[in-house]
């Protein structure tokens, strides 16, 4: 047994963490036996793996051939200072030693004296071993951890950074006391989810201490600073904050410590990256996005739904959550939609990866925006019933708006100008596959989708045909007829679509940002 299938054992580790005593080890492994089981001895006991056959742990080793990949994962009740000890259980009963790994994103290291905190504990790995040692959370013993590992691994090298560290270990006994939550958009722009549960719970009196992260230089810096406190993205005060927060909220994910750090700064910090991370979305998810928000590595503890095939979709797929971290809730954002028609037409297609300012001005994408902005039959029209028409690039695209080419008549809207101004005043949106189309039909206006360039579009629980708002054109001349007959008719969404729309949003209650804020305080 041992010659024929332990020495092909291999178990990597993504997640390390402890929670209220009890301390959680996720991951992957791969066996050729099924009467190969992976276990932890912990005070004596034996803890065996909660695994299951899953589709992500292949991704782990894609090399491995007549092998069985397994997720798994260890909770273990934490009840006093000693050895946590991996092992592989052979069918005879005895216990090997195991062949295990950490991989990023996990905390947890091979650099030497590598350690992770949590709420009550202090997890160091023991070296050469396949070991860890659990005692309680001091700060006598905090201070040693962090300062051993530190001066071992990173001597000559991120000096910023390690004065952060510094400063964290001497506001630790104050700090540490405090109740904190870091909530965020985009790095350099508010407007979305973030700002608008940032808004709402910034008043309430519930003993948590709130930060919006935004770069300072963000226009909605100052806007926003009136509602709550400000921290300038990827400042060494958003990183002193980021360890001492319990709650990182976010709509983008950008703002955590390893998404602003390079993989071998983060490993500086990951020990004491304790924060949750709680994903109030950007846009309905509409197709398989686990690749990108699989628990194994962005180890969500909260993740926002808005409509019914969206939240079935997140628990059905290989994303790894269950019902305690998917929510149906709407997104914040949707209460504070509203209606101010100023008859004003909206263009707003989604992007295509990542082109550089030559490739999209040479690209088919480029070319057949351009042919619309330049319609003279689409501009005349508009003249003509009293519409003004606007166009609005991808944020992605916001640097390279130069590339478009449109008529005079043509609005370009700046990078920084509010949707939901632009949802609350036009009448109608022409748009590809852009999520901003749920928004704009929450409000119960048309949308047509024109589908002018091959793209990714994957497999879905949405059917545009059957499901979508709006009607769906692929050619030029279809898409300029269609639009000249709703502006004819006052841009009015037919009975057909508000069926559709109310069939798909679950709530129209304007109370989304509360139900947000009352499942996050649970947590």
């Amino acid at each position: 047994m041992r010659e024929k299938y332990y020495d092909d054992f291999n178990a990597i580790i993504t997640i390390t963490e402890e929670y209220n005593s009890i301390i959680h080890f996720s991951g992957a492994y791969n066996t050729r036996s099924n009467d190969i089981k992976f276990v932890v001895r912990y005070s004596g006991l034996l803890i065996e793996s909660q695994s299951s056959e899953c589709q992500q742990a292949d991704s782990y080793f894609p090399n491995s051939n007549d092998s069985s990949s397994s997720i798994f994962d260890f909770n273990i009740s934490y009840t006093d200072t000693g050895y946590i000890e991996f092992f592989v259980r052979l069918d005879d009963g005895n216990l090997l030693p195991a062949n295990v790994s950490y991989a990023f994103p996990s905390r947890i290291n091979d650099l030497q004296h590598s350690f992770f905190i949590g709420d009550k504990t202090l997890i160091t790995r023991i070296e050469n071993s396949n070991s860890l040692y659990a005692q309680p959370l001091e700060y006598e013993k905090l201070c040693a951890a962090v300062n051993l590992y530190t001066n071992t691994n990173f001597n000559e090298q991120y000096h910023e950074d390690k004065e952060v560290i510094q400063q964290y270990l001497a506001q630790y006994p104050i700090m540490s006391k405090k109740r904190i939550w870091l909530l965020t958009d985009r790095p350099n722009r508010a407007d979305d989810n973030g700002e608008y549960l940032f808004k709402y719970s910034a008043r309430l009196n519930d003993g948590v201490e709130k930060y919006f992260v935004v770069d300072e230089k963000s226009p909605d810096a100052v806007r926003l600073a009136s509602f709550g406190k400000i921290v300038n993205h990827a400042s060494a005060q958003h990183k002193l904050l980021y360890l001492f927060a319990e709650k990182f909220i976010s709509s983008h994910l950008h703002g955590r410590l390893r998404d602003i750090c390079d993989s071998n700064k983060y490993a500086l910090y990951a020990g004491l990256d304790k924060c949750q991370t709680l994903f109030i979305q950007h846009g309905i998810i509409l197709h398989d996005m686990a690749f990108w928000l699989k628990r194994d590595f962005q180890n969500l503890k909260f993740f926002v739904t808005t409509s019914e095939h969206e939240y079935n979709s997140i628990l059905e797929d290989n994303y790894g959550y269950d019902k305690n971290v998917v929510m149906l809730t709407g997104m914040p954002r949707y209460d504070s939609l509203y209606n101010n028609n100023k008859r004003k037409i909206l263009f707003a297609p989604t992007w295509r990866g990542g082109m550089s300012s030559s490739d999209l001005s040479a690209s088919l994408y480029c070319k057949k925006i351009n042919d619309l902005l330049c319609d003279k039959k689409f501009i005349g029209e508009a003249k003509k019933n009293g519409y003004d028409v606007l166009f609005k690039p991808h944020p992605n695209y916001a640097h390279m708006v130069s590339c478009f080419k449109a008529d005079s008549y043509v609005q370009i809207i700046p990078y920084d100008a509010s949707y939901q101004e632009l949802f609350a005043e036009c009448s109608l949106l022409i748009t590809d596959f852009s999520s901003t189309a749920f928004d704009f039909s929450y409000l119960k206006k048309p949308v047509i989708y024109y589908w002018f360039t091959d793209y990714m579009l994957k497999q879905s629980y949405f059917d545009y045909k059957t499901m979508g708002f709006g009607k769906v054109t692929t050619k030029h001349d279809e898409l300029v007829e269609t639009a000249v007959s709703y502006m004819k008719n006052n841009c009015v969404m037919e009975d057909e679509y508000k069926l559709r729309v109310d069939s798909f949003f679950v709530y129209f209650d304007k109370k989304n940002t509360e139900r947000v804020y009352n499942e996050i305080v649970k947590i």
